[in-house]
Order: structure tokens, then sequence, then C-alpha cells
């Protein structure tokens, strides 16, 4: 599904290979080329852009490529890739010749458009999947926690639930990293202007009484001017 082609922007002339009409569905010689015709075998939607793209070859003689959506005298779409890797110029400096290829990628954007699509569902499934089973260990977080208020636990039990609550927290910090991954992974978030001691507080709140280890961390409680440009990653830092 790759086809030849070559243009002289000075004439307006333009020729291909046999499979480079047969992209555009049709017979070797079939048709005589030009801009003009071209633009009228691209989808409405996409003409502007292409006639931008191949002003800028032929006046700036500049070189790359563009992806659009081509209609074949049956009716059908198909998605094309059109690539101008070659420029000759005449001896006053000019551009002439423009060569390149252009290739059939329906089945790449078919299968691109399946993957984004799964991508969206494995998105929308975690982000369910997070919430309910936030709010889940919510619950069972508020009761460990009103269970340990009993003066009369034994220290044993008073362990277990301990024990237990971490593991609820554990999950809850699980789908919160899950989360942050998912943010980092889309693009790194816009920064805003963060006052670091809050952040300190929060970080100070959450580690100050770490179970099983020792943590010391000594914070001095107003410090004015602590303001940066930085983002919620500031706190993982």
């Amino acid at each position: 599904h790759v086809g030849n082609w070559a243009w002289n922007v000075q004439t307006d002339e333009m020729n291909g290979s046999a499979e480079n009409y047969r992209i555009y569905g049709y017979a070797p010689d079939e048709v005589r080329p030009t801009p003009e015709w071209l633009l009228t075998r691209i989808y409405p939607e996409d003409r502007t852009s292409v006639a931008g793209f191949l002003a800028q070859v032929r006046d700036e003689g500049r070189r790359g490529s563009i992806d659009y959506r081509i209609e074949r005298p049956d009716g059908s779409l198909r998605y094309v890739n059109t690539l101008a890797d070659r420029i000759v110029r005449d001896r006053a400096g000019k551009v002439k010749w423009v060569y390149g290829i252009t290739q059939d990628i329906t089945e790449r954007k078919g299968t691109e458009k399946d993957l984004a699509e799964a991508k969206a569902r494995a998105e929308l499934y975690i982000d369910l999947m997070g919430h309910d089973i936030n709010n889940t260990n919510q619950i069972a977080q508020g009761f460990l926690e009103m269970a340990l208020l009993d003066p009369g636990l034994s220290g044993e039990l008073h362990a277990s639930l301990v024990r237990s609550l971490e593991a609820v927290q554990g999950s809850s910090r699980l789908i919160y990293n899950v989360r942050k991954l998912q943010q980092v992974k889309a693009g790194p978030p816009g920064r805003t202007a963060t006052d670091v001691g809050a952040v300190l507080r929060r970080v100070q709140a959450a580690y100050a009484s770490v179970p099983g280890a020792r943590a010391d961390i000594a914070l001095v409680a107003e410090a004015p001017g602590c303001t940066v440009m930085a983002n919620e990653l500031l706190y993982d830092v």
C-alpha cells in the first residue's frame, strides 16, 4: 500500500507509480493528477490542512508528512499518509521538484482507534473500581478507628486491629498511587503557586506516627514566603 510520486511545483505537473493511483481508487494513468484535483479527492474536513501542507512544501521546500482521509470513486473512505522527503531546486534556488511517497494507513488507523477505546475503557474501570474500593475502605477505617478507642481492648486484640487498619490504609495508598501514575503517564501536571509549608504539614501529619518505625520530624510551624511553582507531586517528593 505504498506509492511513489513526483510533483513539479513550477508547472503543477504530477505523476506517480501504479500503486499511487490504486490508493486513490483509480487505474494507473486513468487520471492526470494536479494539486487541485488531489484536493477534490480529500475528505472535506481535511482539505484545509492538506492545502496548507502543500503550500509549505511548494513555497518553502519544507519536508514533512501528513495524515488525512480520502474519498474513493466508490464512496469508500480511506486514511493515507503522504511524505514529502526530497526537494530539488533550480539554478535560482527555487523549489522545482518534490518527491515523496503516499501510503494507505487505514488498517493502522483502525488499530489505533481500537487501542484508544480499550485504553479509555481500562481507565474507566480503574476509576470506578478505585472509587468503590476507597468508599469501602473509608467505612472499614472508620469502624476500626472506633474499635481502637475501646479502653477494654486486650493487647493482642489491639495489635490485630492496628494491623487491620494499616492494611486498609495501605489499600487506599495503593489506589492513590495508581491514580497518580495514570496522571503522570498522561502528561506532567501543570504547576501552580504552592505553599511548601502546607505540603510539609501534610507530610508531617501522615508520617509523624508510622507503626513499627520511628520517625522524628521537626517542622517550623510558620515559615512565611515559602511559595514555589509546583504541582501535587511535590507531596510525593
